[in-house]
Order: structure tokens, then C-alpha cells, then sequence
């Protein structure tokens, strides 16, 4: 459920003083979205609810973020439910033991339904709105039949399930498995290098969520020495809008061989399948 593995360099943090200076660009302008993770583990970072604190004291961007669940302490949940971040999204594949072991090595079952309940209590408790909670699985070859349970289990306890295809199984970013039918429709634009930025722990910046491992000599740039307002509108990120425009993926990575550009074709406009409360 995550391509990770195909990536060399992991467990690397970004600095505060880095993550300041984005959001001082980003208080300037109308951003919609601030998502405060990307190749790992948000909450393992020491400094995550200070420097959270700080994108919710200078933007109005809604904060949206992702979690395993696993280092959710009484604690976290608290601090989280006080800044009122906008959506969570708790990252689980499963709801029986053996099953998420073999999905999620390393990782707790019990652990994480514990964490996300608290969580749950803790926001009914308060009677507020936010954060929009999310439970998500990617489906694979070992969840697949326990689906339907997944989703009746969580269905009326949050607002939203979500399942996600498997993706980059083989390595190749964006690629979704066994997709038959990408290949048989007309390809689209994907929206991402016209509305997304992904900047890396070390400031180098790639043009979406599927970019994995951009090499430094293809990056639009960094915010370590640019502004994000010039690397948006450099030329390399010109181009790269111009390829889509005129469907030219060749030598285009990830986009040439991803699938993901369905996510603004499809009529739900997401991909994977969505429950809603």
C-alpha cells in the first residue's frame, strides 16, 4: 500500500526553520490546502504540533493530514482536536490481526483501534465539527474479501471510509494495479501539476503526490534558496504544463506511465471508492 520501498532515501525530517519559512510564503496568498505529510510518518517528527501550531496561527489553508494511528497519544489527539485541523485520515487496510500484521508489518491492530476510538470519543465530547474524519485500506491481495466488513465496521463511527486501488506495486509511481480500463480510455490532463506542489523534507520540490523520488537535477527548484512563487512559475514547471496540455508524456516522470490523471476524470472526482456517512 505504499511504494516506499522503491525510494532511498527515508526517515528524514524537515527542519522547523524550513517549515516556517513555507508557510510564511504560504500566509500570503490563498492557499486551499496545506497536507503536512508525505513518504512517512507525520507524528514521528518531535517538533509535528509546534510547527502545526504555528500553519494555524499564520494561514487559513485547511490543514489536512494522514496517520498510521499508531503514536496517536491521549496527548496528540488533544492538542489536534484544539487547533481544529480541518480533516485526519487514519491510514488502518484492516480490522482483523492477522491480516493488518501481513499489511502493515511492524505495526499494532489493536493499537491503532484504540487510538483511533479515543480519538473519536475526544471529538464527540466536544461537539465540534472538525476535524473530518477519515478511515482508509488500500485493497490487495490480502484484505480483499474482508472489504465489506471494513467498511460496515467504520461506516457509522466516522465520516467518511475510503478505498483506495493498489498503486506502484512495481515500482513505477502512480501505476495503478491491474488497471484494464485506464488504457482503453482517452487520457486527460492530470489537474495536479496545475494545482499541487510537493515539497520534500530537504526543500527540493516535485509536482505531485505520485512524484516519490524526483532527482534534484529535474526539480522545479527549492524553497531552501527560491521562493515558492518562483519555482511555481519557472520554467520547468511551464513545461511540464505544457506536456499535459498537449498530452505529451514521453520521458515525463511519473506521468507517463501513471494512472492517477483518472482521479479528475471520474465523476465521484477521487480515486478509489468513497463512503460517506
Amino acid at each position: 500500500m505504499c511504494p516506499r520501498q522503491y525510494i532511498s532515501e527515508n526517515g528524514k525530517l524537515m527542519e522547523p526553520a524550513l517549515f516556517r519559512k513555507i508557510v510564511d510564503e504560504i500566509a500570503k496568498h490563498d492557499v486551499e490546502a496545506v497536507v503536512p505529510f508525505f513518504r512517512g510518518e507525520s507524528l514521528l517528527h518531535p517538533e509535528f504540533l509546534d510547527m502545526i501550531s504555528y500553519l494555524k496561527e499564520k494561514s487559513s489553508a485547511a490543514i489536512q493530514l494522514a496517520t498510521n494511528a499508531q503514536l496517536l497519544t491521549d496527548k496528540i489527539s488533544d492538542r489536534l482536536l484544539e487547533l481544529e485541523i480541518d480533516f485526519i485520515s487514519f491510514s488502518l487496510d484492516s480490522i482483523v490481526a492477522e491480516t493488518y500484521k501481513k499489511i502493515r508489518v511492524g505495526g499494532t491492530l489493536e493499537k491503532a483501534m484504540q487510538n483511533i476510538s479515543a480519538f473519536l470519543d475526544r471529538k464527540k465530547s466536544l461537539a465540534q465539527d472538525k476535524p473530518i474524519v477519515q478511515v482508509s485500506a488500500t485493497k490487495c491481495e490480502h484484505n480483499e474479501e474482508e472489504i465489506p466488513g471494513f467498511i460496515e465496521h467504520w461506516q457509522d463511527r466516522v465520516d467518511r471510509v475510503r478505498i483506495y486501488p493498489q498503486h506502484s506495486e512495481d515500482g513505477k509511481f502512480g501505476k495503478l494495479s491491474n488497471n484494464a480500463s485506464a488504457s482503453q480510455r482517452e487520457r486527460r490532463p492530470c489537474k495536479k501539476p496545475f494545482a499541487d506542489m510537493v515539497i520534500y523534507y530537504n526543500g527540493n520540490t516535485a509536482i505531485c503526490n505520485h512524484d516519490w523520488q524526483r532527482p534534484q537535477k529535474d526539480s522545479p527548484g527549492s524553497v531552501s534558496n527560491q521562493s515558492i512563487n518562483q519555482i511555481w512559475n519557472s520554467d520547468l514547471y511551464k513545461q511540464i504544463r505544457e506536456k499535459h496540455i498537449k498530452l505529451k508524456y514521453e520521458g515525463l516522470s511519473p506521468c507517463a506511465h501513471c494512472d492517477n490523471w483518472q482521479e479528475f476524470d471520474d465523476k465521484n472526482g477521487s480515486v478509489g471508492k468513497l463512503i460517506s456517512a
